[in-house]
């Protein structure tokens, strides 16, 4: 009879160790040495699906990157502001874009100033992409680069296939866009490290929302980041939704110095003042499907090459003189190069959410 219990005892109790174990590991935070950190995240994103558990901060948040790298359709919003310590503007940008991967289908719009307000005239353009076909339209640009003057306030549409075949040139997948942006916060941001700091965040609750606040001093910025931004100081805002457990709305304010723009890559606007950055991104309509609007085609100019996209550029009509044309095919390549790296640029702002963030 006691080895028939013991028996039966042994039969319940081993599932529940076997069951038990991993919610020790995710909800404990612990480190098997037999557990890679990609089966630990897996764990925490499991976790953190169930309903009715409690969550761990880490658990909300790899849920939240996981649940957005599965988005297929949803429309964004990106307000970025950099301002002096007086409050001067010196640049603003607000983005808002959707995307359908399923049915190809994308559509952003962008305005704002590069350069303190009133300097140079304000940004403005709208572009939409079904398939290949790219509809876009320049409404204002700051003389920064190529002249698009010619272009303004007129709808235009270009294959984006056919140009890129034009000039030998390849267009980018979806798949390798993400690809380049998982690379970027993989060798710029110490993943494990941001989780680290995740845990001491503060987490409070708001009706169907979760909010996350983390403030950065700089040691942590400097630990945090795997190259120098000259950020100082920050405080960090993720808001998670507790229904479908994706992260839509991130909002940054942070205390930047007169070398963050350079270690961008961008000339300096303030020289030798600390500036203030302001980022804040949400994302909506999430699952929903998304249907771009379509400019009316009689209001359409068709470019069926890369000399009308020059010719529309210029304002003018390609030359039949021999040297005269050699010239224009170069000029011509140049300009479907800046467009085709234009509407990768807007797609990697577009599907930056939709990518593995976090390495599982």
């Amino acid at each position: 009879m006691k080895k028939k219990f013991l028996s039966k005892y042994t039969l319940i109790l081993i599932p529940l160790i076997i069951i038990s174990l991993p919610a020790l590991v995710s909800y404990g935070d612990l480190n098997p040495p037999l557990v890679s950190k990609g089966a630990r995240a897996r764990l925490d994103v499991f976790f953190g699906s169930l309903p009715f558990l409690p969550k761990t901060n880490r658990q909300i948040i790899l849920t939240a990157f996981y649940k957005n790298s599965k988005l297929q359709s949803a429309k964004q919003n990106l307000k970025l502001e950099l301002k002096t310590e007086k409050d001067a503007s010196l640049v603003s940008l607000n983005f808002s874009g959707s995307l359908d991967n399923e049915a190809e289908k994308y559509q952003a719009s962008f305005e704002g100033n590069l350069g303190p307000k009133g300097f140079f005239p304000a940004l403005k353009a709208e572009s939409l992409q079904i398939d290949e076909e790219f509809y876009f339209k320049v409404d204002s640009l700051p003389p920064v680069g190529i002249d698009l003057s010619k272009l303004q306030g007129q709808w235009y549409k270009i294959n984006l296939e056919k140009i890129a075949g034009e000039i030998r040139a390849a267009t980018k997948s979806e798949q390798s866009i993400r690809a380049d942006i998982e690379k970027f916060f993989e060798e710029n941001i110490d993943q494990e490290y941001l989780l680290d700091l995740f845990k001491g965040a503060e987490m409070g609750e708001e009706g169907e929302e979760i909010f996350l606040v983390l403030g950065l001093d700089r040691v942590d910025l400097e630990k945090l980041l795997k190259r120098g931004f000259d950020i100082q100081e920050a405080n960090l805002t993720l808001v998670v939704s507790r229904r479908t457990r994706h992260l839509i709305s991130l909002q940054l304010e942070a205390q930047v110095g007169s070398d963050f723009l350079t270690s961008l890559g961008t000339n300096r606007l303030a020289l030798g003042e600390k500036q203030k950055l302001f980022l804040k991104w949400e994302l909506s309509q999430i699952g929903e499907t998304i249907d771009p609007t379509l400019p009316d085609e009689k209001e359409v100019k068709s470019l069926s090459s890369s000399f009308d996209l020059m010719q529309a550029i210029e304002g003018k009509t390609v030359s039949e003189n021999p040297l005269e044309l050699l010239f224009s095919s170069r000029k011509a390549s140049e300009y479907s190069v800046n467009l085709l790296t234009a509407a990768s640029l807007e797609r990697v702002l577009l599907l930056i959410p939709t990518a593995d963030l976090i390495s599982f």
